[in-house]
């Protein structure tokens, strides 16, 4: 798919935005469009204006969050996380693709993080 365009797929409406990470990993984050709801995943990537524009609005943000203060090259921290999430009116966060570091924090932050078996009704 052509990134920064979206892409019908049956019901949906997918729209790859390009991401920050290794390029081997071709990082993409997509915003997902259905039934007038707006899902976003950021992929691994760290916080860019094309991920903002893929989060934008959107009824779930789900943001990977490698660590809770340590940045690092191509991943999100909880900080960013906070404060690009309300910056792009995101309504709903779950956090994911957390690292020790940050699952040693995860019963201390608001958000909703993601585990095994989870499922999620918007």
């Amino acid at each position: 798919m052509e990134p920064g365009r979206p892409h019908p797929v049956l019901d949906l409406v997918v729209t790859p935005e390009p991401a920050r990470h290794t390029r081997e990993t071709n990082p993409t984050a997509l915003r997902i469009e259905v039934d007038g709801r707006v899902v976003c995943y950021t992929g691994d990537t760290e916080w860019t204006d094309d991920v903002a524009r893929a989060a934008r609005g959107a009824d779930l943000l789900i943001a990977e969050c490698y660590f809770h203060d340590k940045p690092v090259k191509w991943h999100l921290n909880y900080p960013d996380i906070v404060a690009h999430a309300r910056g792009v009116g995101a309504r709903r966060v779950i956090l994911t693709h957390m690292s020790r570091e940050m699952l040693a924090h995860a019963d201390a932050v608001p958000e909703e993080c993601a585990c095994d078996g989870l499922v999620v009704t918007l």
